[in-house]
């Protein structure tokens, strides 16, 4: 889940209530590129606001055989990592995805003039340049998120957004959250659509788990996730990816399915809890 810290719309301390009032038992802030949320946790009356286990985390952004990604630290030193990580905000992130996305689509015709962000762009896409992103591909205009991954984010598009020159390596990023004490998983894969394949081969032996359970994610693409990490000894971890107003019908705990509780403990280390 996601705090204003980065691109979530709420607090920490909204989002710590909302999960107690969810009787959540184990939660872990995974914002992007940053774990200032953790610092903000050191007062002890906003620790108190949730009563469950908080499990220190982080997602941060990379790019895998030119494909933009994310890898999830889990269990992290948070004080160390934040010494150690490239810091890109939020804003910085949405400056140069906008800067490029105009670039590209000016390319082919398309001026939208001096719209705020691409995420203000997409509406006008869809409304006034539907033919141009079904010529693409017909589930662009599906969605903000699928746009993101299935266009911007995806290097085989013509409006594919390189963000490489912002990021730490794959590599980079895999040894500093095991330099940390952390776990790594490779966030949300079913949005990695036809270059999946290629990344879970890029990353195997490498990372330490696969983020199974996420609302993106269908049930045959779940048993094919838990049939990959059972035979490649990964562990499988899953949760809302809660990011507030920017993605509204994700509500806390209600993300994704269920998450088996003993897939999680199998390898959640106790002695890494905040207190």
């Amino acid at each position: 889940m996601h705090t204003t810290c980065s691109d979530g719309s709420e607090s920490l301390s909204k989002v710590l209530c909302l999960c107690e009032q969810c009787k959540l038992e184990i939660i872990s802030i995974t914002d992007h590129d940053t774990v200032k949320a953790y610092f903000e946790l050191q007062d002890p009356k906003v620790r108190s606001l949730f009563s469950g286990k908080i499990l220190p985390g982080v997602e941060i952004s990379t790019t895998c055989d030119s494909n933009n990604i994310d890898l999830l630290g889990y269990g992290i030193d948070y004080e160390k990592i934040d010494k150690l990580i490239k810091h890109v905000t939020s804003a910085e992130k949405t400056g140069y995805r906008t800067t490029h996305l105009v670039e590209n689509l000016k390319t082919f015709g398309i001026n939208v003039g001096h719209i705020a962000t691409w995420r203000d762009i997409y509406p006008e896409l869809v409304s006034k340049h539907k033919d141009f992103l079904d010529s693409i591909d017909p589930d662009l205009a599906t969605g903000l998120t699928t746009f993101l991954r299935r266009a911007m984010c995806n290097k085989s598009s013509p409006l594919f957004v390189d963000t490489s020159e912002l990021c730490m390596s794959v590599d980079e990023v895999i040894k500093i959250i095991h330099d940390c004490g952390g776990l790594v998983f490779l966030a949300h894969p079913s949005q990695y659509y036809e270059h999946l394949d290629q990344i879970l081969q890029s990353l195997k032996g490498k990372i330490d788990g696969i983020e199974n359970f996420h609302y993106s994610t269908t049930a045959k693409q779940s048993k094919f996730f838990l049939d990959y990490c059972n035979k490649n000894k990964l562990f499988i971890s899953g949760g809302s990816d809660f990011h507030g107003a920017l993605r509204p019908h994700i509500e806390i705990g209600h993300g994704c399915s269920n998450i088996p509780k003993d897939l999680i403990t199998n390898w959640l280390d106790e002695g890494k809890l905040l207190r």
